[in-house]
């Protein structure tokens, strides 16, 4: 995932990178960041859809 955000004039650029035992036809874009996500929309860190 990549985000870029502008605070008071300075841009920065955030990757973030995910590891999951869903298999590629399993982890589309969507249902990765709703995965990513939880329930609370906030994102969470750990090993998504592994059943951590």
């Amino acid at each position: 995932m990549e985000r870029t955000r502008i605070r008071k004039g300075t841009r920065t650029v955030e990757l973030a990178y995910a590891i999951t035992g869903l298999t590629p036809e399993e982890a589309g874009p969507a249902r990765l960041l709703r995965l990513w996500r939880g329930a609370t929309g906030e994102l969470k860190t750990g090993c998504i859809g592994c059943g951590m």
